[in-house]
């Protein structure tokens, strides 16, 4: 079901704000050019990243195992201890190796994935609230420093921003102070199946979603709009990865899907205490929080610099501009009236984006796990909804948009100086030669060995 089945063509609310949106569109032919161009920075970056880390490598082996041994996934990403159950991961990286026999095939999946899921989202914003143009809007999610560089190479992690951004349009669709009536009820509470699900077998974050459907399975209750039919259509949605779980079921047992889950519960004094930490984190999401990914090469930060000073303007304005954007979102979360055109749609963000951050202190309150910011990237959606509206209150006029076009700019041309330091530094035809000797000799052991004692 595809995103333009999804998405009714409906008009906007308001005449005054279709008019807006109508005068910002660009030509359609400017407009998919953008997105070509856009998609293509996307891999062009991924292959930066593309098997630096360890991590990187053993989600990248789930496939090439299954790919060159023919044996089923099981189970998925390691966690120390045990590994999510299910074939899903194993799946996505080895099924593109199939088809292709190429070792940039699952990059070149999981950006189609990442960007099918961002032009949705984009898509969402721009008809609910028109606060922003299309274009602009697309631009942004798509060169966001974290959906570029958790959302573009191949880690568990960098899947759960597809499933986050169709989950959460079915999720703002069904909750009655959100929805447009963009996307029918039954087709949001089947996206909100088929994602939840999906998301068991990627990443532990999952049970961050569970509140988000019963929230809107309560809410529709309470309004009196919610059927059995659109009930059924959330189990449906469920169905299909639920299904392809029953291999591990039947080998292991149905205690195999919890195991991993239940090695990490505990009572977390420690994270009690990183509300102010996680309330950044989640902000940052949204933000041109390029610091930290300076970090990805294998020199040190000072040393990339040193040997790309063109990167150190992009830096020090983008750095600065990213410290401050969390305060504007937040700013203008607190004192709505900033945003003259966002409605009464602003408060029911406000209160999600408060009771999203809460929910994430509470449910680390409960595990080992430290909240860093990818244990909840899965919530990365709601944050760049925060982010929408914090930027449509800076793109009331012309030279406003001006700026932003040129922050936007400046963003897209510090990755694209970043990926080719990278690059230089340890180019991608120099690592992909061990996974293309796997794949040509059906032996997975040449890229590198699976991590002892896990069984798959």
């Amino acid at each position: 079901m595809t995103a333009a089945i999804l998405l009714r063509q409906l008009p906007v609310v308001g005449e005054q704000r279709g008019r807006l949106q109508e005068e910002r569109r660009p030509a359609p032919a400017v407009l998919a050019l953008l997105l070509v161009g856009l998609f293509l920075l996307r891999v062009y970056y991924g292959l930066s990243l593309e098997l630096h880390t360890e991590d990187d490598v053993q989600i990248y082996l789930l496939g090439l195992k299954f790919f060159t041994s023919g044996q089923w996934p099981f189970f998925g990403p390691d966690v120390i201890p045990g590994q999510v159950p299910g074939p899903m991961q194993g799946l996505l990286v080895g099924l593109p190796l199939f088809l292709t026999g190429q070792p940039e095939a699952p990059l070149i999946l999981l950006n189609i994935l990442s960007f099918a899921g961002l032009v949705f989202l984009g898509h969402y914003l721009t008809r609910r609230f028109a606060l922003v143009p299309a274009w602009i809007t697309y631009a942004w999610l798509l060169t966001c420093p974290w959906t570029l560089n958790f959302s573009t190479h191949v880690y568990n992690p960098s899947y759960l921003l597809f499933l986050g951004c169709f989950f959460f349009v079915g999720f703002f669709e069904l909750m009655p102070s959100l929805t447009a009536n963009l996307v029918p009820p039954g087709a949001s509470f089947f996206l909100l199946g088929l994602f939840l699900a999906a998301s068991f077998q990627i990443h532990l974050s999952w049970p961050l979603l569970v509140p988000f459907v019963l929230i809107a399975i309560l809410a529709r209750a309470r309004k009196h709009l919610l059927t059995l039919s659109q009930i059924g259509w959330l189990l449906v949605g469920t169905a299909v990865p639920v299904a392809l779980l029953v291999p591990t079921v039947t080998r292991y047992g149905f205690a195999s899907l919890f195991e991993t889950l239940g090695s990490t519960y505990e009572v977390n004094t420690h994270n009690a205490t990183e509300i102010v930490t996680i309330t950044a984190r989640f902000l940052s999401f949204a933000s041109f929080e390029v610091g930290r990914f300076l970090r990805q090469s294998r020199d040190t930060q000072t040393e990339l610099l040193r040997q790309s000073p063109s990167l150190i303007p992009f830096v020090v304005v983008l750095g600065i501009l990213g410290l401050g954007q969390p305060f504007l979102m937040l700013l203008v979360l607190f004192r709505p009236t900033l945003l003259k055109r966002a409605g009464d749609p602003c408060c029911s963000v406000r209160g999600l984006a408060v009771a999203t951050v809460l929910l994430v202190w509470v449910v680390f309150f409960f595990t080992s796990r430290s909240p860093i910011s990818r244990n909840y990237y899965i919530l990365c959606p709601v944050a760049l909804l925060t982010g929408y509206l914090a930027l449509g209150s800076l793109v009331q006029t012309p030279r406003a948009r001006r700026w932003t076009v040129a922050i936007l700019a400046a963003g897209a041309i510090f990755h694209i100086g970043l990926a080719s330091q990278f690059l230089k530094l340890d180019p991608w035809a120099d690592r992909r030669i061990a996974a293309e000797r796997a794949i040509e000799q059906r032996d997975y052991c040449i890229l590198a060995e699976r991590r002892p004692h896990m069984r798959y």
